[in-house]
């Protein structure tokens, strides 16, 4: 909901440094200061993917970025400071408007594919691979263990102990779950002539 408010560009891009330190964390940091302990089990349920910066519940982003800032000590990362750096870098010069279109058009994405109806081609058992990881508290597992009732062919593959970012934190596992989902599924799914040269290089 915050990011898909305009005024939330301006504010993110006046305070990109918080920003990537949140949204970067290590699903094991544990470097934010509270005047009470915090449980391992509370950290995972209070906002954050799953670590110590709480930002994705309801209204925690804006508090974050716009209020006392004295709590946040600067903690592991999925990614590295250099990677930070180059992150910070580029939203600085180029803004952070274009990121957050896929929010803020949000609306507008549902209507036309509303409207396109049957037109997008899009096959009803189209063959989908789900992974997540078990520190993301975007994604709770109660969500995941519904979408089988609008998805035929779902394959869903838990990551343990790996937070929002799959791609970074278990990039080995990713590509493994991958080209088995695509071996088992390469002659029924119809893969066009690309992908199957991938798949075929790297088995």
């Amino acid at each position: 909901e915050y990011f898909a408010n305009t005024a939330s560009t301006r504010e993110i891009e006046s305070n990109l440094d918080t920003f990537l330190l949140a949204v970067f964390q290590s699903p094991d940091a544990t470097n934010f200061t509270s005047s009470q302990p915090v449980s391992n089990n509370e950290q995972n349920s209070a906002g954050g993917f799953g670590a110590s910066i709480p930002f994705v519940l309801k209204g925690q982003m804006q508090a974050l970025l716009t209020g006392d800032k004295s709590k946040i000590k600067h903690h592991p990362t999925v990614v590295s400071n250099d990677e930070l750096e180059r992150y910070h870098e580029d939203f600085s010069k180029g803004g952070m408007n274009g990121p957050l279109s896929y929010y803020q058009n949000t609306r507008s994405r549902f209507d036309d594919e509303r409207a396109a109806g049957s037109t997008l081609g899009i096959r009803s058992n189209l063959p989908v691979l789900f992974m997540f990881g078990t520190k993301d508290s975007t994604c709770p597992k109660g969500f995941v263990d519904r979408m089988s009732a609008f998805v035929r062919d779902l394959k869903v593959v838990t990551l343990g102990d790996v937070g929002h970012w799959v791609l970074i934190e278990a990039k080995e596992r990713t590509t493994e779950e991958v080209l088995n989902f695509l071996e088992e599924r390469k002659d029924h799914v119809g893969l066009p002539p690309h992908s199957r040269r991938l798949l075929e290089s790297k088995l």
